[in-house]
């Protein structure tokens, strides 16, 4: 327990040591200005520091500046050591006194112009020549007149040979009741109006150029014939923290996309191949149907023939089966034919019997001769004669019966196998005619398989040569693709260089920050680091206003006018030049600042003079 009191007690000291020392905060604010010709020639290029300590104590305070000279002028406190430091330069204050709050300011010319502007005018359409005198350029123009004001911003800020993006403000406030606008590229980011002025603002990461062109017509002019045309203002932020982000989840984003475009590239070639693959099976298979469709037709037109001889044989057997029926038939009456011969055999078996008979008889009358007439017995030897031819004439009738009978015997067989064989012939007839059929259906088949494989012979030809569009198409996409990763490339490769030149500005940006010494360092706050770029005024004159002057009159009354319209004036103008500072909500802080508008106020006085030729009448 007591461990923890000596703990809590050592604690509250250092709490209180921590205390006791003096704690300040310093701020910096970095402008940078630059007037340039409308050439883009430098005018005037300088840099206004100032920086802000609050709190209490004696510190010594360390800052260091980029891209200025060492030959710096202050506007308080002196410093007490000044140093380069490569491209920085250090300024050193020893044992300041700060109560409550302190200011110290410092300028330097700049020796490093981030952003070039260059203008150019042009007067209904003719480009003008324009002359300076006394901080402003002179142009003539009428109302109804159109001016076109083409500004060009260029960026020509190298770190290690790269151009780091830079961020441009471009503002530019516009007099609506001297001048409308009819046209402005590009457009404007915003566009705001208070009171009479309308202001136009553009927002850009400025890598290469940037070219606005305004088109004005001339409304009106005041009483002397003139209009002023307020010089555009360029503002480059040298903070390049968030750049930087947005650089890196760029770069991120093309790496990613070049390995999605590698992917793409390896799956777009494996697709050629496989098409290509697929292309040449195709081709083949066209080929292949095409010998198909061939062979289906050749086996087509034999089965057409087979057809025809199937069906050419069904008819012979149709008429076959009818010869065999005309056989059958005359196997029929051969058969009733050998009934009649078995008839006539009998009869033949008969007439032997009576042949022998009568030669009996025969025998017996020539036997008992005697006792026939003589006459007789010639007719008895005629009729044996005879009998003798006959029975020669019977026995080869019988033999030749006999024959014919041997032959008609087998007749029934015949007839049974004739009979058989027209039926079966008529089987055949009727399998022939249907086997005709199956074959005509057959070529029928086979010839509807040969269109079909034609046809899908063309198919396959034709997706073939559409796979072949397909792939010149596709390498054009890949040679595009291709194009577009080597751009990607080189935009990538360029952001890095820009890359490298940001965390190279960055480093510097951050090395402007002060430091104090007091006891312990304390780095200090860059609240701003801006370059601004201007130009001179345009001063609209109409043509007559250089020729036409106010009459005077050369009384003490005239110069009397005269000299209380000058004070008039005179009174009128800071007060004016308040009212627009109040308008622009600027906060006027600086000695610098001051002296600058009693010099502008004193010019606007000699101006006023000699336009109304107030030094002649007074000599």
């Amino acid at each position: 327990m007591r461990i923890y009191i000596v703990l809590l007690l050592i604690l509250m000291v250092a709490v209180e040591v921590a205390l006791a020392e003096p704690q300040l905060i310093a701020e910096k604010v970095i402008s940078r200005e630059i007037v340039v010709s409308p050439q883009g020639e430098v005018v005037k290029a300088s840099t206004y520091v100032t920086l802000t300590i609050e709190g209490e104590g004696e510190a010594d305070l360390i800052d260091k500046t980029a891209f200025i000279q060492p030959s710096i002028k202050t506007h308080s406190i002196r410093p007490s050591e000044v140093s380069v430091d490569g491209e920085l330069v250090e300024v050193q204050w020893r044992s300041l006194k700060v109560s409550d709050r302190l200011v110290v300011k410092y300028t330097a010319p700049l020796v490093k112009i981030p952003v070039k502007m260059s203008f150019e005018l042009f007067v209904n359409g003719k480009k003008v020549s324009l002359k300076y005198s006394d901080r402003f350029y002179l142009v003539e123009a009428s109302k109804g007149d159109v001016i076109v004001y083409r500004l060009v911003v260029k960026n020509c800020f190298t770190v290690n040979g790269a151009k780091p993006l830079l961020l441009v403000l471009v503002t530019w406030s516009i007099d609506s009741t001297k001048f409308s606008v009819i046209n402005c590229s590009p457009a404007p980011a915003i566009v705001t109006e208070l009171g009479e002025t309308r202001m136009y603002t553009w927002s850009t990461m400025l890598n290469d150029s940037l070219v606005i062109e305004m088109t004005f017509k001339v409304r009106k002019t005041s009483m002397w014939g003139d209009a002023c045309i307020t010089s555009p203002q360029v503002n480059v932020v040298l903070d390049t923290s968030s750049m930087l982000k947005n650089i890196e989840e760029t770069i991120s984003q093309l790496e990613n996309s070049l390995k999605m475009l590698d992917l793409i590239d390896n799956l777009t070639k494996n697709t050629i191949s496989g098409l290509k693959l697929m292309s040449a099976i195709l081709k083949n298979l066209s080929n292949s149907l095409e010998t198909y469709a061939e062979l289906l037709e050749v086996c087509a037109n034999k089965s057409s023939e087979a057809s025809k001889s199937l069906a050419e044989g069904a008819q012979i057997s149709y008429e076959f089966s009818e010869k065999l029926k005309e056989l059958s038939r005359t196997i029929n009456k051969l058969i009733e034919i050998r009934n009649k011969l078995e008839y006539y055999i009998e009869f033949f078996k008969i007439g032997n019997s009576y042949s022998n008979e009568i030669e009996n008889l025969l025998d017996n009358i020539k036997e008992n001769s005697s006792t026939i007439p003589p006459s007789l017995n010639e007719i008895t030897e005629e009729i044996k004669t005879i009998l003798n031819e006959v029975d020669l004439t019977k026995e080869d009738l019988q033999e030749t019966i006999i024959e014919i009978k041997e032959l008609i015997d087998n007749l029934d067989k015949i007839a049974q196998g004739v009979s058989e064989s027209i039926k079966l012939v008529e089987e055949l007839g009727e399998n022939l005619e249907i086997s005709a059929g199956y074959m005509a259906q057959l070529a029928q088949g086979l010839r509807n398989a040969s269109e079909y494989a034609k046809e899908m012979a063309l198919n396959a030809t034709e997706q073939a040569e559409e796979l072949d569009s397909k792939i010149v198409l596709i390498k054009e996409n890949l040679s595009e693709l291709s194009k577009a990763r080597k751009s990607l490339e080189k935009r990538l490769e360029s952001l890095k260089r820009q890359y490298s030149a940001l965390l190279k500005l960055n480093k510097v940006y951050l090395s402007e920050k002060p430091l104090i010494k007091c006891g312990v360092e304390a780095e200090g706050k860059i609240l701003a680091d801006i370059v601004e770029i201007k130009t001179f005024n345009i001063m609209v004159k109409e043509p007559r206003s250089f020729s036409i002057q106010p009459e005077l009159n050369t009384g003490k009354k005239s110069s009397g006018f005269n000299y209380y319209l000058l004070i008039l004036l005179a009174a009128i103008a800071p007060l004016a030049l308040l009212a627009k500072a109040g308008l622009k909500n600027i906060r006027k802080e600086s000695y610098r600042e001051l002296v600058e508008e009693i010099d502008e106020i004193t010019e606007r006085i000699e101006r006023l003079k000699s336009c109304l030729g107030i030094g002649e009448e007074n000599e």
